[in-house]
């Protein structure tokens, strides 16, 4: 856009011709003409060089009187665009004025005194440069044209780009777990280009990917609600069996019955995520003590733990305020009570895991803390451990179905708060979950 400007200032430039040779154009232009030729008649080729010295403006042009044959009668180099207009003057007193962006011609035909019709033409040099031709007060001028200019560069980039980072937007938050993120929009829609194409097939792929995620998650639903009735079945069978059974076949039997209790906690996690992610009724107008709840739950996992060689330790300094959640109970209870037994399970036996409640003013969220004294968990696998289904590998065992750190996440999520876990310095796995307080 520069450069059209700058060949516009050089075409349309009113003192391109410079200023000595405005008397020269229009109708005053064939008074020169017609001296020229009376000097040419009079006075021989010597006398007509003589005069083009006496022209004003010589020192940006040069003058030319060519006769009808199209030679220049001073035996000056022609260029073949000055005998062009040359033999295009064919009366007298007719003006033609061509312009480039290195030159300016001007000519007119002119009747010398000997009857003969001549062509008197001045070329004219563009200046290389445009400022000093323009003068200062226009370079005010080509400065605000250039503002104007780089406004418009500006709101032509802006609407090139914003569809790019409103699809770039609606990625993210499809990213994020938003399934119905969409790119496309209202004024996007109307627009028929590469963006628009793009938004319409993100949007596509979006919708399809919502649809599998709903079908993935209906048919979770639907398969751990099928399977309860005959778990409990099962239970009352088994029931009888003992009543029936040997006392040989008790073993048998004990063993079917915990066989039988881990799969419908299994089964009762499955619900619990499809409840959550479903956005099933869930009471979450609960005003929740979170010290009541941590202190709950550390009790009943210090009794749990003390039979495998572990402990639970609860550190609680003084609080302020009270630490007070609205939300659901269950959910909390159940998020930070997988934590807690996952913690058991893989501190290191004669060692305990301890909880920390604190309050984080800046922020209004109240932040538990468990920290093991296990393995850890390798850095890569840190993102994916509260993915559904996801178990990290322990020397080619797993251990659990990788669901209660999965319900942990959903029910922060739920919460608006959130959870993370990191190795800590001197070993083990340190988990926090955040929860807004009321």
């Amino acid at each position: 856009m520069l450069a059209t400007l700058m060949a516009m200032l050089f075409l349309l430039d009113a003192q391109m011709a410079s200023a000595s040779w405005q008397p020269l154009i229009g109708n005053a232009f064939w008074p020169y003409a017609d001296e020229a030729a009376k000097r040419y008649v009079t006075a021989g080729p010597d006398g007509l060089a003589n005069y083009y010295k006496e022209l004003p403006g010589t020192a940006h042009g040069r003058a030319y009187l060519l006769d009808a044959t199209g030679a220049e009668l001073t035996r000056q180099p022609v260029s073949s665009r000055i005998r062009a207009l040359a033999f295009g003057l064919v009366k007298p007193r007719q003006t033609e004025v061509r312009l480039s962006i290195r030159q300016a011609l001007i000519g007119t035909a002119v009747l010398g005194p000997d009857g003969q019709l001549y062509a008197f033409v001045v070329e004219v040099q563009q200046r290389p440069a445009i400022v000093p031709s323009l003068g200062p007060d226009a370079v005010w001028a080509v400065l605000a044209a250039l503002l104007v200019l780089a406004l418009l560069c500006f709101l032509i980039a802006r609407d090139l780009a914003s569809p790019a980072v409103q699809v770039s937007l609606a990625a993210r938050r499809l990213a994020g777990g938003d399934l119905t993120a969409r790119a496309l929009d209202t004024n996007l829609a109307r627009r028929n280009d590469e963006f628009a194409n793009l938004a319409r097939d993100f949007d596509d792929m979006a919708a399809r990917i919502e649809t599998l995620v709903q079908v993935q998650e209906r048919l979770l639903w639907n398969i751990s609600h099928e399977l309860r009735s005959p778990l409990t079945r099962l239970s009352l069978a088994l029931g009888i069996a003992r009543r029936k059974a040997g006392a040989d076949a008790q073993s048998t039997l004990d063993r079917i019955e915990r066989e039988t209790g881990q799969l419908n906690r299994l089964i009762e996690q499955l619900l619990t995520i499809a409840r959550i992610k479903g956005g099933a009724a869930v009471s979450m107008s609960e005003a929740v003590d979170l010290l009541e709840v941590v202190a709950e739950i550390a009790a009943d996992a210090d009794f749990e733990a003390r039979g495998h060689n572990r402990s639970v330790r609860t550190t609680i300094p003084y609080l302020a305020t009270p630490a007070t959640a609205i939300g659901s109970r269950d959910l909390l209870k159940s998020a930070i009570e997988n934590v807690v037994r996952n913690a058991i399970r893989h501190t290191a036996p004669g060692t305990e895991v301890s909880i920390e409640l604190e309050l984080d003013a800046a922020s209004r969220m109240a932040i538990v803390t468990v920290l093991d004294h296990g393995p850890g968990v390798p850095a890569s696998e840190l993102e994916h451990l509260f993915e559904t289904f996801y178990r990290v590998s322990e020397n080619g065992e797993t251990g659990g179905a990788g669901l209660g750190l999965a319900i942990t996440e959903q029910a922060m999520h739920v919460h608006a708060g959130w959870v993370k876990a990191v190795n800590a310095e001197g070993g083990g796995l340190k988990v926090q979950l955040a929860v807004p307080l009321r």
